[in-house]
């Protein structure tokens, strides 16, 4: 996104060290065979949705960057 940042860690959203999965693998093909779905985006054009989502002001006046939503 050509800018510079400072990385900062907050302490109280750190996960202990044995409680995360440090690797995840995503396999849609049962979810494809149980409803016909498929994806409708590349992996390479929703991080450009994503990327053009927080370059404009007004949806980062929106952003709750206080909060760890899921």
């Amino acid at each position: 996104m050509d800018t510079t940042l400072e990385v900062r860690e907050d302490a109280q959203r750190i996960r202990p060290a044995d409680s995360e999965v440090m690797r995840l693998v995503c396999d849609a093909s049962r979810l494809r065979a149980a409803t016909g779905w498929t994806p409708t985006h590349t992996l390479e054009d929703g991080l450009c949705h994503t990327i053009d989502f927080f370059r404009d002001p007004g949806n980062l006046a929106r952003y709750k960057t206080d909060r760890y939503n899921v």
